[in-house]
């Protein structure tokens, strides 16, 4: 399995999915990709993923992938990282997959 800066790919519908602009940094690790649980589409084309905890999150929009999802759900890869302030947290999201349907 090929890892790259610590991460390695779990899920295979994750698998061999890169950081948009990277040739070779995954997206994903076993613990950080998973379904959200929601998304909207802003103003002006951007959008919002709804993160477990409940509150809605701007992704970069150079970060945000439109695929066809295996269960129809918008999907994100991040981490939680210490912040300088104590008791707080950094979320750095890597990938975000917006669902495309077809009819």
């Amino acid at each position: 399995m090929h890892v790259a800066h610590g991460r390695e790919t779990g899920n295979p519908f994750y698998k061999n999915r890169m950081v948009p602009g990277s040739e070779n940094v995954p997206c994903c690790t076993r613990r950080d990709c998973r379904p959200l649980n929601g998304y909207r589409m802003l103003p002006g084309g951007d959008y919002e993923i709804l993160m477990p905890e409940g509150y809605w999150f701007k992704p970069d929009p150079k970060i945000i992938l439109k695929d066809v999802t295996p269960d129809g759900k918008a999907h994100a890869c991040w981490q939680d990282r210490p912040a300088m302030a104590y008791g707080t947290r950094n979320r750095v999201v890597f990938c975000v997959w917006i669902p495309i349907m077809f009819m």
